[in-house]
């Protein structure tokens, strides 16, 4: 189970993340953002041609969570591409090595420049679920 949600920030988006497991976590965090580049591309799109090599090392869970964003970003910038899908080779506290999975050549709603660290800190909410806020600078 995961979902996420989109939340206003001044001059940011933010994205609150629910998972009930670090994978979905991750899987939730890349959709939501993916979501904010393009709205509908992973929603409407079929099969994801472009795929992407992450290998991270992070100081902590909360950290790694932004840096792998940030290393999608960085490819969605080079190909101009949204990534929606992620199959994990390895995922630790510290560590994550993962294909990501999406198109190029997409049209952005809004271009993501980077996801912070502003805040981001993975904790268990009341519901027993992962949870993370992610602010994004647009």
């Amino acid at each position: 189970m995961k979902k996420f949600e989109t939340t206003p920030h001044t001059a940011d988006v933010g994205l609150l993340v629910e998972a009930d497991s670090p994978e979905e976590l991750f899987r939730g965090a890349l959709l939501g953002m993916s979501g904010i580049m393009n709205g509908n591309y992973c929603n409407e799109s079929g099969p994801h041609p472009l795929s992407e090599k992450i290998s991270l090392t992070s100081i902590d869970q909360s950290s790694l969570v932004i840096d792998f964003l940030n290393e999608v970003i960085a490819f969605s910038d080079e190909d101009k591409a949204v990534f929606c899908t992620v199959d994990f080779t390895a995922l630790t506290n510290t560590r994550v090595e993962a294909t990501v999975f999406g198109g190029s050549g997409i049209e952005f709603d809004k271009q993501v420049k980077a996801a912070t660290y502003h805040g981001a800190l993975i904790h268990t909410n009341d519901s027993g679920n992962l949870e993370v806020r992610i602010l994004f600078d647009i």
